[in-house]
């Protein structure tokens, strides 16, 4: 007997929610370069903190890629002509990738290092 061929609603929603969630991040990042490079003083401590930025901004470009998994993945899994489900066997698959797209979307938040250390005098 043949295997009915369906496609998953949840998956998506994962794909849906991680194109969203790296274009949140991508628009943030290219927005506030603009306002960074206005306050950024020519000093060494201006240089320091602008290598900060440069090495978020990196993890923030890398936030696209699971987005991108995460489609290509839909692309390739699912027959949206065919009926439709609530889960397959590809939706775990996709809920980690949006899994990872979130995580990393929560570490390309800026924050600077007064704040930094404020947490880290009140956990103590």
């Amino acid at each position: 007997m043949p295997v009915p061929v369906t496609w998953a609603l949840l998956n998506l929603i994962c794909a849906i929610l991680s194109v969203v969630i790296s274009l949140f991040v991508l628009l943030r990042y290219l927005g506030g370069k603009k306002d960074d490079d206005k306050e950024q003083p020519d000093t060494d401590e201006g240089d320091a903190k602008k290598q900060e930025i440069k090495r978020r901004g990196l993890l923030r470009l890398i936030d696209v890629i699971p987005a991108i998994a995460a489609v290509v993945t839909f692309i390739l899994t699912e027959d949206i002509s065919s009926d439709m489900v609530l889960v397959d066997q590809w939706t775990l698959l996709m809920v980690v990738i949006l899994a990872i797209d979130a995580l990393l979307a929560v570490f390309t938040r800026k924050t600077t290092k007064e704040e930094d250390d404020e947490q880290q005098n009140s956990q103590a």
